[in-house]
């Protein structure tokens, strides 16, 4: 019982073990966790996809975050050039205003006029190009250019007379008006802003040079290209082109109209919109597909790169352990394989120091100790055989040397009470103490018989009935007023005479120490059986003795019943240990029953 309690506790303190062996078994086919050199491939693939995995996740990542960047840059420049637009058009609407707030307009004297719009323009912006003044019958009658006097707006541009005639039409007219694109005159691209004076019936007319300043918006440099686009999709700064930007029926260029940054990616290009505040103008900034996403790219191309030589590295390292680790360990399997058929002379030898090679040595120093072992147990086998013969002898001897005296002893003990039969009360006495003597020295043979050839292990067994068996050797024992109550005793595999003499020095124990109006019960257990009384029990400090030879607590007692108790169970294969909390109670077990038989 003590060896199955310590083997429950070892196996209680691996509870994970357990756990992770039925997870494996569970999860894991058995060809894999039958073979290292499968589960290191199976390893080596799962790192290596894991290595893919996060190498590709890490492509994507960084190919993302460069994309975004690069939009992000081409949508900073749009918004850039827009807000400089913006603030141009913002002052030349400033200045269009302070040239409409004049009140020399009243006077319609051209003189005057033109002195006060020539005071103006150089208090002014250096981007105003000119100032006219054109009056209610829609002709310039002073500006500070004298080429155009007397002319109409239409005459001079277009792109001047339609801003004069927006802020003239009627009373809900806006209070300042624009050119929807630049217009070309004196080499130099220009835009009027027309606002109605306010001291008379006349408009003012400031032509500003945006080609001064944003000259370069229409140009293409560095593979990026900006434009100034209307509302029709016509670039403002290229009043040769008519024709609307192919991007002028796209949702992010009508988005960007209504005031937001907007970015679409065409086939091959990268375009970004920006509105420009106070004009009905869009900045649109361009780049290649294959220019904006260039970093990205080959950033993208370089990780990729880093990621095969890093599996190629992985199938190397594979290739190199797989010859270091798995050809080893196969060749050592190998050789166990044979140490297990017997053939202890299998070169077990590694010039490696590392633990493949700490491991052969261990295995060669346990090929080593397993054969001194079997050499060790074959002479021990051959000694406990020559033993066994003399005991044999010996229990021969005992049996005829011995105890043909005792009977001769006893007839003779026998008529000399026959012929005594009137002699006094002291000789008779004297026989009868002779008689008890022989008695003790036929039980000592018997019990010392019993433990020499009761010992042997015993070979073949037969069903045997515990009931039936019990019954019989409680008829062999003198009982007095005990009583044997026998309950649910199963029917095992013994030899029957070594379990009726077990029995019996059960069934003779329990009178002795527990009174001659004892109580014995036997019956089955779930692995064996057991034998009890109600007598007094047995005190714990006598309780690991009773079992050992020559060990009695009663005078006239041999010491040897419950030792060959134990021989003939260990004879058996079966276990006997004692509980003594009320009464004793011997209990066996790792008893093979009939039916397993």
């Amino acid at each position: 019982m003590d060896a199955d309690s310590s083997l429950g506790e070892s196996r209680d303190d691996a509870p994970d073990e357990r756990v992770t062996l039925r997870l494996t078994k569970l999860f894991v086919p058995g060809f894999v966790r039958r073979r290292f050199a499968v589960k290191f491939l199976l390893t080596l693939l799962i790192v290596a996809a894991i290595v893919a995995v996060v190498g590709g996740a890490t492509v994507l990542e960084v190919e993302d975050l460069i994309q975004d960047d690069a939009e992000d840059r081409l949508e900073s420049t749009a918004t850039l050039q827009a807000e400089n637009v913006a603030k141009w058009v913002a002052t030349m609407r400033s200045q269009t205003r302070v040239a409409a707030s004049a009140d020399v307009y009243a006077t319609e004297d051209p003189t005057a006029i033109r002195r006060d719009l020539e005071s103006i323009a150089t208090a002014g912006s250096e981007s105003v190009h000119a100032i006219h003044y054109v009056n209610s019958s829609g002709s310039v009658i002073a500006s500070t250019d004298a080429s155009v006097e007397n002319q109409t707006p239409r005459a001079i541009s277009i792109a001047v007379s339609d801003p004069v005639t927006a802020v003239s039409d009627d009373s809900d007219a806006p209070s300042l008006a624009m050119s929807e694109s630049a217009y070309e005159a004196d080499a130099a691209l220009l835009v009027a802003f027309a606002a109605p004076v306010r001291a008379g019936d006349g408009v003012v007319v400031v032509v500003g040079n945006i080609g001064r300043d944003f000259d370069r918006l229409h140009r293409q440099r560095d593979a990026v290209r900006t434009r100034v686009l209307n509302a029709e999709g016509k670039g403002v700064l290229s009043p040769r082109r008519n024709n609307p930007s192919p991007v002028a029926d796209t949702e992010a260029f009508a988005a960007a109209m209504n005031g937001s940054s907007t970015l679409v990616t065409r086939e091959t290009e990268v375009v970004a919109f920006a509105p420009i505040p106070d004009a009905a103008w869009v900045v649109m900034t361009a780049s290649p597909t294959s220019e904006v996403y260039a970093v990205s790219r080959t950033v993208a191309r370089n990780v990729l790169v880093l990621v095969g030589v890093t599996l190629v590295t992985i199938v190397g390292i594979a290739v190199i352990l797989g010859r270091q680790t798995v050809l080893p360990l196969v060749r050592l399997r190998r050789r166990t394989e044979e140490m297990a058929t017997g053939n202890l002379t299998v070169s077990l030898r590694s010039n490696r120091v590392d633990e493949i090679g700490q491991l052969y040595g261990s295995l060669a120093d346990m090929r080593d100790s397993l054969r001194r072992q079997i050499g060790e147990a074959q002479a021990a086998r051959a000694e406990l055989r020559r033993q066994n013969e003399r005991l044999a002898e010996f229990a021969s001897t005992v049996s005829h040397d011995l105890r043909n005296p005792l009977q001769v002893a006893r007839g003779n003990v026998t008529l000399l009470e026959d012929d005594l039969a009137a002699a006094d009360e002291g000789v008779r006495e004297e026989l009868d103490s002779v008689a008890s003597a022989l008695d003790r020295m036929e039980t000592i043979i018997e019990d010392v018989l019993t433990l020499a050839r009761g010992g042997a292990t015993i070979e073949e067994t037969q069903p045997v009935d515990l009931e039936t068996v019990a019954r019989e050797a409680w008829g062999t024992v003198e009982t007095d007023a005990a009583t044997l109550m026998v309950e649910d005793a199963p029917t095992i595999a013994a030899d029957r005479d070594r379990l009726k003499r077990l029995l019996e020095n059960l069934f003779r124990n329990a009178v002795e120490h527990a009174g001659p109006d004892v109580n014995v019960e036997i019956g089955g257990t779930a692995d064996g059986f057991f034998v009890a009384d109600n007598g007094p029990g047995i005190p714990p400090q006598d309780r690991e003795d009773v079992f050992k030879y020559g060990y009695t607590t009663a005078e006239s007692g041999t010491g040897l019943g419950l030792s060959i108790v134990r021989t003939i169970a260990e004879a058996h294969g079966w276990e006997v240990y004692l509980e003594s909390d009320a009464g004793a109670r011997f209990v066996f077990t790792d008893v093979n029953s009939d039916s397993e038989e």
